[in-house]
């Protein structure tokens, strides 16, 4: 059997998994669009990076993009990037896909918009999804419902999307999830 755990690595748990898979005598590979930039992440030795198959100019852009303390470049950075990873690394996903059987997607899937799982889907692959927080949880329902409870509201970065953008994101998220995975 190989598990395939794609999307981003929240607080070093690719490690983890694979760890915990490998010592059960499962084949193990990782995918990740970017490596994390965190210095708490313990990070992998992740076998495929989607930033690192685009060509080099839009990995520059990106760079600078990212230098800047600007919301709206970052999500135009963002979304940019995800197109192109997408873009390059369509192949990827149909290669890996042939000789595994279980993907664990965490945060996101291999693709923006998620078609990804309908295409493993119809392939006869498991899906797998695990919701970490923010990637399901909306800012204005928690504050709502911590409120509501008498609880200390979490605390949020500047560069969290509280728009409508943000919401659509979250809740796309989920819906896909709820079609395609088979355990989340």
């Amino acid at each position: 059997m190989k598990v395939c755990i794609a999307g981003d690595d929240i607080a070093s748990q690719f490690k983890d998994f694979r760890k915990a898979f490998e010592k059960q005598g499962v084949n193990v590979c990782t995918y990740v669009h970017r490596k994390p930039n965190s210095v708490i992440i313990t990070q992998d030795s992740y076998d495929y990076i989607g930033f690192d198959n685009i060509p080099s100019f839009f990995r520059a852009c990106s760079k600078f993009l990212r230098g800047f303390n600007n919301k709206i470049l970052r999500l135009i950075d963002f979304y940019i990037t995800r197109y192109l990873i997408f873009f390059y690394n369509r192949k990827l996903l149909k290669r890996i896909s042939e000789d595994t059987d279980v993907f664990i997607f965490m945060w996101s899937s291999f693709w923006l918009n998620y078609s990804d799982l309908a295409y493993l889907k119809k392939k006869g692959k498991k899906i797998v999804f695990i919701f970490c927080g923010d990637d399901a949880r909306w800012y204005w329902s928690m504050k709502q419902d911590f409120e509501t409870s008498g609880l200390k509201i979490a605390e949020y970065p500047k560069d969290y999307n509280y728009g409508i953008i943000g919401l659509i994101d979250r809740l796309q998220r989920m819906r896909m999830a709820e079609k395609y995975a088979d355990l989340i």
